[in-house]
């Protein structure tokens, strides 16, 4: 008895000092300033678009301090980049598990929950999410355009303007990003209402052939449009056995994308300046498109559905208004067409068109709904001419 007496005294003596060196030990593993500073250096790697240094920062962040929600808040932000969604929300569960007070934490959660999509409810607990880490951290101007690059995934750009706008007035680090933002949101919302299929197309600086092919199928849906408007050319081309034959073959080889085969099929068939195939059968879905391009679609689509083939060779022979487009150039009809009709413009104040610069998915959408709208009144127009 005496024996299991100084046992249990030597360990009850043992004790405040074996709890004293393992929170010593535990002090010394986690220095939460180089958590902290590591974890900065993983989000700044993470933003630039290395992945893979930004990955190396949060697992370090996660070895030294796994008890902070610093290394889950990291990854959550990392694996919602690269379209890992059940792996970001895990790390999202962890993060608020360990600190709900986290701000950044909250942001993770906004962030993967924009890139996930799907459900028509997900903005709505983004935004749950970014407000919460705005009640912590009013005004922080990170959160801000995280919350604003969600709403312009969710397709509602006047809210993106207005959070952009918020940001760019504060004039701290951001606010050259989100003015180009805040530009974009509003060219955005003229070319209103945009699908959500297609807003991840509007968000890109430059489209492909493959892109107009959806915008054109999806957005502006010119097969609905043919037959609205050229009942006689839609029974002629989608009939079961068209007059055009489709190389379907060629084009699978070229693309796995499915939604963007699909639609290059039903483009192809109408033969659109600029949009076809070649002679060799390969449509290059991967082609970014040209300026010169674009507005030679677009003239082709005008001339086909209001089926006046004059629109193509009204300004031919004519002096040429632009200082980088002679009157003789390829595309020069289809551009002034385009420029005439308010569809496209030349560069901001100047007689420049820049016809071999690219299109943005914006750009693409806004001419888009503009000739839309433009057809649309002609042909409500002849109607009226003809009653």
């Amino acid at each position: 008895m005496k024996t299991g007496f100084k046992r249990l005294f030597s360990v009850l003596l043992l004790f405040p000092l074996l709890l004293a060196v393992s929170c010593a030990a535990s002090s010394k593993a986690v220095n939460i300033d180089k958590v902290k500073e590591q974890y900065l250096t993983g989000c700044r790697k993470l933003e630039s678009g290395n992945f893979k240094d930004a990955e190396a920062a949060f697992l370090a962040v996660l070895e030294q301090g796994g008890k902070t929600a610093y290394g889950h808040t990291g990854m959550a932000m990392l694996e919602a980049d690269r379209g890992n969604h059940r792996q970001a929300a895990m790390h999202v569960k962890k993060a608020l598990r360990l600190d709900s007070e986290f701000p950044d934490a909250w942001i993770a959660k906004g962030h993967a929950l924009a890139k996930r999509g799907g459900d028509d409810d997900w903005f709505s607990e983004a935004s749950e999410a970014f407000d919460k880490a705005l009640e912590l951290t009013p005004g922080d101007e990170r959160t801000l355009f995280y919350y604003a690059e969600s709403a312009l995934v969710a397709g509602k750009f006047d809210i993106a303007s207005e959070l952009y706008v918020s940001i760019a007035i504060k004039k701290e680090q951001l606010a050259g990003r989100a003015r180009a933002r805040s530009v974009l949101a509003t060219l955005l919302m003229d070319a209103q209402p945009v699908r959500q299929s297609c807003i991840d197309i509007g968000l890109d600086d430059t489209v492909d052939r493959a892109d107009l092919a959806v915008l054109l199928v999806e957005q502006f849906e010119i097969i609905e449009f043919v037959g609205k408007h050229r009942s006689d050319l839609y029974r002629e081309l989608y009939r079961k056995n068209g007059p055009y034959r489709v190389n379907r073959s060629k084009i699978r080889k070229e693309t796995d994308d499915e939604r963007a085969r699909e639609c290059i099929y039903a483009v192809v068939q109408l033969r659109l300046a600029g949009l076809s195939q070649f002679p060799n059968g390969f449509f290059y879905p991967d082609r970014v498109v040209t300026r010169a391009q674009f507005a030679s679609l677009v003239q082709s689509i005008a001339a086909i559905i209001g089926h006046d083939e004059s629109l193509t060779t009204r300004f031919i022979g004519s002096d040429t208004p632009f200082s980088d487009v002679r009157n003789d150039y390829y595309a020069y009809n289809a551009i002034r067409f385009c420029v005439e009709n308010g569809l496209l413009s030349t560069i901001s104040r100047t007689d420049e068109f820049d016809p071999g610069g690219t299109v943005s998915g914006a750009e693409a959408l806004v001419t888009l709904r503009r000739l839309a709208n433009m057809l649309e009144k002609n042909e409500e127009k002849s109607t009226a001419v003809n009653r």
